[in-house]
C-alpha cells in the first residue's frame, strides 16, 4: 500500500508543481525513508523501458533500416544511468549553491517524474505500434516536442526544490543535462546497438 500511496502522491505532487502550486512539497516525503522509496521508481519504470527499447527497434525498421536490437551491456548500462547519474550531479550542484539540505526533495521528485517521462515516452511508441500514428509523427514528437518537456521538467523541479532563479536554476538543471549526454554518449560508443 505504500507504494500505491507514493505514487499518487507523487502524481499530485508533480500536478501541482507543473501547474505552479505552492502545496506540491507536502506531496513528497523527503525524509530518508521516503527518498529511498522513491528509487522504486526505478523498478516501476522497468517494463516501460523495455518496451522503449522494443518500440525503437520497429520504429527504426519502419524507416526501412534494419535494427537487430540492442546488446545487453547497453541495455544494463542505459538503465544504470537513468537512475546514478542524477544522484551524483545534483549532490555537487546542492553543495555548490549551499542547498544541502534541499537535495532530498530535489531527489525524490526527480525519481518519480523521471517514471513519468518514462511512460509518456512509452505511450507515445504503443501509439505507433498499434498503427494508430505514423513513425514519422512518433519520431518528431519524440525528438522535438518531449525533448523541450523534459528540459522544462528538469528546469520547474530544480528552480522549485532547490529555491533558485529560473536562471540560476536552468543552469543546475542543465548541468545534470549535459552530464548525462556525455555519460549516455560514452555508451553508446562502448555499446554501439548492433544494426544490419
Amino acid at each position: 500500500m505504500s507504494l500505491v500511496r507514493d505514487i499518487v502522491y507523487a502524481g499530485v505532487g508533480l500536478k501541482r508543481l507543473l501547474s505552479f502550486q505552492d502545496n506540491w512539497r507536502e506531496c513528497f516525503d523527503v525524509s530518508y525513508e521516503g527518498v529511498t522509496r522513491s528509487f522504486r521508481a526505478a523498478w516501476l519504470t522497468l517494463p516501460f523501458y523495455a518496451f522503449i527499447m522494443l518500440g525503437f527497434v520497429h520504429l527504426v525498421a519502419a524507416y526501412g533500416r534494419v535494427h537487430t536490437g540492442y546488446s545487453p551491456g547497453f541495455l544494463i548500462f542505459e538503465f544504470a544511468r537513468l537512475w546514478l547519474v542524477f544522484p551524483i550531479v545534483a549532490a555537487f550542484v546542492c553543495t555548490v549553491f549551499g542547498r544541502k539540505r534541499d537535495y532530498g526533495l530535489w531527489l525524490t521528485a526527480h525519481n518519480w517524474a523521471i517514471l513519468a517521462i518514462i511512460a509518456l515516452q512509452a505511450l507515445l511508441l504503443m501509439v505507433f505500434l498499434a498503427g494508430l500514428l505514423p513513425a514519422e509523427a512518433v519520431a518528431f514528437t519524440l525528438a522535438i516536442p518531449v525533448r523541450i518537456l523534459v528540459l522544462a521538467i528538469h528546469w520547474r523541479i530544480a528552480t522549485s526544490a532547490l529555491n533558485l532563479s529560473w536562471g540560476t536554476g536552468a543552469a543546475a538543471a542543465t548541468l545534470h543535462i549535459v552530464v548525462d549526454l556525455l555519460v549516455q554518449t560514452g555508451i553508446g560508443y562502448a555499446f554501439p546497438p548492433p544494426s544490419g
